[in-house]
């Protein structure tokens, strides 16, 4: 430290959001080099794994940067691999109807439920949580429909839709026959 209170350490480059990035911030050869390698950091989740495990120490990432609480969250959703998350955006709650379920037998009642839990899937050739296209949703007044692919329950469609937490509630079923 200075007399008048400076900071003896050279100056430390940061990048457009103003995170330290490792450089001096100089623009030569090596500093554009620190960058690079800062760029292709923010991707990895090893960098995200040790930022964490620096961080938890001193308080700060392994550029300087000092690190929050939220910080320490995005870092450690940084590390799970994209396969995984992908599974989890496909999980979405849906309830039927007490009365709708009710009114169904044993063994559909049990293909409802297998399609709940899967969630929302491709509309062809799968059961689940189907989001209708703009056309259907203007003629059904739904924007999701239920669809089963059980012996008894092929032909069965529950149609629904989000409320305000994002839940899906199916409350409306038609036969789904196709003119063959």
């Amino acid at each position: 430290m200075t007399a008048d209170g400076g900071d003896t350490d050279p100056p430390k480059g940061r990048n457009s959001e103003g995170k330290l990035y490792g450089g001096d911030g100089s623009g030569d050869g090596l500093d554009m080099l620190y960058r690079v390698v800062d760029n292709i950091n923010d991707w990895l989740p090893t960098k995200a794994a040790l930022d964490i495990v620096y961080g938890l120490f001193t308080g700060a990432d392994l550029n300087g940067n000092p690190m929050m609480a939220t910080d320490y969250g995005w870092a450690a959703v940084g590390i799970i691999p994209m396969g995984k998350a992908s599974i989890a955006t496909k999980s979405v709650t849906g309830w039927v109807k007490r009365s709708v379920y009710q009114s169904f037998d044993k063994t559909v009642q049990k293909d409802i439920a297998r399609a709940v839990a899967k969630g929302i899937v491709a509309p062809k050739g799968n059961s689940g949580i189907i989001k209708l296209t703009a056309s259907e949703a203007q003629s059904t007044g739904y924007t999701y429909k239920l669809k089963m692919m059980g012996e008894k329950s092929k032909d069965l469609r529950i149609y629904g839709n989000a409320n305000a937490n994002g839940h899906i509630y199916f409350e409306t079923p038609m036969t789904h026959k196709k003119n063959r």
